[in-house]
């Protein structure tokens, strides 16, 4: 599934970051990550402030680079910035403007505001915009002239796209329309239900209805596949979400954390015991039970390997976990046995795709940030930078909000 670059300074300089050993910083803790949760997929992650404080003239062998592409004006301090194909496109007081990897301005839409997604289909781009309302609009990606547009939210699904249309209104969500991808043709509509979930990889749609009933639609023709009556309707389930390939989660509209229902996406039957959300731990399983502790479940047995009441992130390293104290260890996967890691907090993002884990360490008192890469068991220092508040990766860009209220992108490579 799945969340830019700007240039005001073109020139492109290449910062090579040496990673040995430079001492410990004088830190404080910085405030306690959040918990994922079952909505974590769908808020989007905050940017945040750097800059370069090392430039040699040739790489070192076997280690991190990170290169500094471009930085562009955030005079609204929002950072809302998304990577899509050859473009970065900023949502900030001058509208949604498109920048290329060089920084150069491609194209603008003045009048778009809000939190921005894009989607590469064919040669089109799909733009939405979410702000009070959503908006979508596809988009020749060179020139930015639009061929096509909704005042609703859209997502690409194979060739076909889903439009929310309207907003939630009460105990409702609204109608969705499909429509072909190419011609926007209408395929097939969903009047307003009390919640929808479109499992594209799986070309289902499932909605459910007033009286509690939950359907599962195909995507390409809207027929009803299977349906069942849901217990509780006074419930009002009002949340739908992929665990994975054999089930569903659904959450009640009054505290969804509590009232929860797993459903069988085979048979489409309540599974007998509903516990929390949970999510592949790299080769484990993290199950969330109902008194805010966390069980590491052997995947193929079924077997609890340990259990904690910490806040855990999955790592390729392992699994990070931050005690009450706001202090970090690295525990492994299968034994729990932790290893301190000396005031480094998680950060979190994807490197081309894959799994991959930065770090910070703030010092309050001298106003600076350390960046440091999870690898080996232990944290690898990058570099110092000027105090940040939230960094991300897109793609292979690490994206950033400067406290100046600038953007700084760079290219973050890993060695082989």
């Amino acid at each position: 599934m799945e969340i830019a670059r700007t240039w005001l300074n073109v020139a492109v300089a290449e910062i090579f970051i040496d990673i040995s050993d430079t001492g410990i910083h004088d830190t404080e803790p910085a405030p306690a990550p959040v918990r994922p949760t079952l909505r974590r997929r769908l808020q989007a992650l905050a940017l945040a402030a750097v800059t370069v404080l090392s430039v040699t003239a040739s790489q070192p062998a076997g280690r991190p680079v990170l290169t500094r592409l471009f930085t562009i004006d955030d005079f609204s301090g929002e950072g809302l910035v998304t990577v899509e194909g050859d473009l970065i496109l900023h949502s900030g007081r001058d509208g949604l403007v498109a920048y290329d990897i060089k920084g150069r301005r491609q194209w603008a839409h003045p009048e778009v505001r809000g939190y921005v997604q894009a989607t590469t289909w064919r040669d089109k781009l799909i733009v939405t915009t979410q702000d009070l309302t959503s908006h979508t609009r596809v988009v020749d990606p060179r020139t930015g002239s639009v061929q096509w547009q909704a005042d609703s939210f859209a997502e690409l699904v194979g060739d076909l796209l889903v439009v929310h249309l309207g907003q939630a209104n009460g105990q409702q969500r609204g109608q969705i329309e499909i429509r072909r991808a190419g011609t926007y043709e209408l395929v097939w509509s969903l009047p307003p239900r009390q919640a929808v979930h479109v499992a594209g990889q799986d070309g289902k749609v499932y909605a459910i209805d007033a009286s509690g009933v939950l359907a599962e639609h195909d995507l390409a023709t809207g027929r009803i596949e299977r349906s069942v009556q849901l217990p509780y309707p006074q419930r009002l389930w009002q949340i739908i979400f992929t665990v994975d390939a054999q089930t569903l989660q659904l959450g009640a509209a009054d505290d969804w954390t509590e009232s929860l229902l797993q459903i069988d996406r085979r048979t489409l039957q309540v599974l007998p015991t509903p516990v929390g959300p949970d999510y592949k731990c790299g080769p484990v399983d993290c199950i969330h039970g109902r008194d805010a502790g966390v069980s590491i479940v052997d995947r193929n047995s079924g077997q609890v390997l340990w259990n904690t009441t910490d806040q855990v992130y999955p790592a390729r390293e392992g699994i990070v976990v931050v005690d009450p104290g706001n202090v970090t260890w690295l525990a492994d996967y299968f034994t729990g046995v932790r290893v301190h890691l000396d005031g480094w907090h998680p950060m979190f993002g994807y490197l081309n795709g894959t799994e991959f884990q930065l770090m910070r360490r703030d010092s309050f008192k001298t106003k600076k940030t350390d960046i440091g890469v999870l690898r080996g068991g232990s944290v690898q220092w990058l570099s110092t930078l000027p105090a940040l508040l939230h960094c991300r990766m897109e793609a292979d860009l690490f994206v950033c909000l400067m406290s100046d209220q600038k953007i700084a992108i760079w290219r973050l490579t890993l060695p082989d």
